[in-house]
């Protein structure tokens, strides 16, 4: 089934999205190597993504909504205007991710390394960041009202006209 489902994703946004639409079937591209594609705009909401490899992947306005993304490699990802409320990042490794403008609602990044990324204007409330290490990354007005960030890590972290109340910050390096 993933040989499939990768096969049609290389056909094209358009291809993938149709197929998304009416599919029945588990969307399973785990491990899947997406490195320096061009995925603006595609339909991976539910999608098991663990171990997928994003390095340098253009995902901006797409919509991974309660994907999963565990473990996964996106460093250099363009995560622009994605809607990623409920996915789960879980120990997601990326340096220099952008995730500006995107929906983090509820989303789940425990132990996730995404050092030097931007999260301007993102929208995270009841994010849950338990033990990442956000080191160095920009958070400029972005909402992170009522998230977990117990035992983070976000020394040289910016920010400013962020809502942070009602966050957890036990044991966090900040």
């Amino acid at each position: 089934m993933r040989g499939h489902q990768y096969d049609l994703l290389l056909k094209g946004i358009s291809v993938w999205n149709d197929f998304k639409a009416s599919a029945k079937e588990y969307i399973d591209l785990s491990g899947a190597d997406l490195a320096h594609m061009d995925l603006r705009g595609i339909d991976l909401s539910g999608a098991n993504l663990t171990g997928a490899v994003l390095t340098n992947a253009t995902l901006d306005h797409s919509d991974l909504s309660d994907a999963d993304l565990t473990g996964a490699a996106l460093n250099h990802a363009s995560m622009r205007h994605c809607n990623l409320t409920g996915a789960v990042l879980n120990m997601a490794a990326g340096t220099a991710a952008d995730f500006q403008g995107s929906v983090l609602t509820a989303a789940a990044l425990r132990s996730a390394v995404l050092q030097y990324c931007n999260f301007r204007m993102t929208e995270g409330p009841r994010a849950d960041l338990e033990g990442a290490d956000i080191t160095s990354s920009v958070f400029v007005q972005s909402d992170f009202r009522g998230a977990n960030l117990e035992r983070v890590k976000a020394s040289n972290t910016v920010w400013c006209g962020s809502i942070i109340s009602r966050s957890h910050f036990k044991d966090a390096m900040l």
